[in-house]
């Protein structure tokens, strides 16, 4: 009714149905050929042993990038909002530099500034075992992290792009949700990963004298580390996205506050899962 469309709820375009089929197969063999790759290229001892990864990968590149190339290439995306001429696809293009970006930005950029930060500063031993795990933890979520950047940039900018197209625009509020859910979930299941890794490392630190809660303050302090600065990066693009639109736009400030909530409330529901369940762990040690 919304839409104006009259059509029978019934109709089903099998032509759709098809291409669709064929659209998951082919993703479905791309996942299992990549699998294959990873298998291939390693070794069964390697792979046991990154089921219990607690420290950083070494830097093996040829060719190395200074860290603040990273941040140039973020705030680049940010200017290439307000310079381009047209707010639809172009935009979000250019703007997609900053999530590019984000890759460096957490697997190199803030890694190496946490543990500047632990060699530089005289931290207690909570704090530098915080930022060890906090760095650790970014460069293992480097591409969840660029999938939620692009998700944080395309799906508002389609959205205000789209508001004069119904059923293109209810389309897209609808994909929105669905792709904030399953990223939230991607993070989620991140932390549960996390979690087996480091339940040797946690059990460690209670040998060496720290009760069940102080490590439960580190596992939480690490959580909330990596909620503070994903909320700081994709809060400015998204912030910045809608104050574009809004002031060469003119759209609805309510549509506005619409789009920030299919973002902040599944992101918010996935800390507090988070959170839940780092308070749920024990890892104090029984027998020995």
């Amino acid at each position: 009714r919304y839409c104006h469309i009259h059509q029978s709820i019934f109709y089903f375009n099998f032509k759709l149905f098809k291409m669709l089929g064929i659209l998951v197969v082919c993703i479905l063999v791309i996942l299992i050929a990549m699998q294959i790759n990873y298998i291939n290229n390693n070794s069964l001892s390697s792979l046991i042993k990154d089921k219990y990864i607690t420290t950083q990968k070494e830097d093996h590149r040829v060719f190395i990038i200074p860290d603040y190339i990273y941040i140039l290439g973020y705030f680049l995306g940010l200017y290439a909002m307000y310079v381009g001429e047209e707010l639809d696809a172009g935009f979000a293009i250019a703007s997609c530099i900053g999530a590019i970006s984000a890759y460096g930005l957490f697997y190199y950029f803030i890694p190496h500034t946490l543990n500047e930060m632990v060699d530089s500063l005289n931290l207690k031993g909570e704090d530098t075992i915080v930022l060890g795990d906090l760095a650790l933890f970014m460069q293992q979520s480097k591409l969840l992290i660029v999938f939620i950047m692009l998700a944080v940039i395309l799906i508002p900018t389609f959205i205000f792009s789209s508001i004069h197209m119904k059923m293109l625009h209810i389309a897209l509020h609808i994909g929105a949700i669905l792709i904030n859910f399953v990223l939230c979930l991607s993070v989620v299941s991140r932390f549960d990963i996390d979690a087996l890794e480091k339940k040797e490392h946690f059990k460690n630190l209670c040998k060496m004298g720290l009760t069940n809660q102080d490590v439960k303050k580190i596992s939480y302090k690490e959580g909330n580390g990596f909620y503070v600065v994903l909320w700081i990066f994709a809060g400015i693009y998204i912030l910045s996205i809608a104050c574009t639109f809004l002031i060469r736009a003119s759209i609805d400030l309510g549509l506005v506050g619409i789009v920030l909530l299919e973002f902040v409330v599944p992101y918010g529901m996935a800390e507090l899962i988070v959170y839940l369940k780092k308070r749920g762990q024990n890892y104090e040690l029984h027998g020995n």
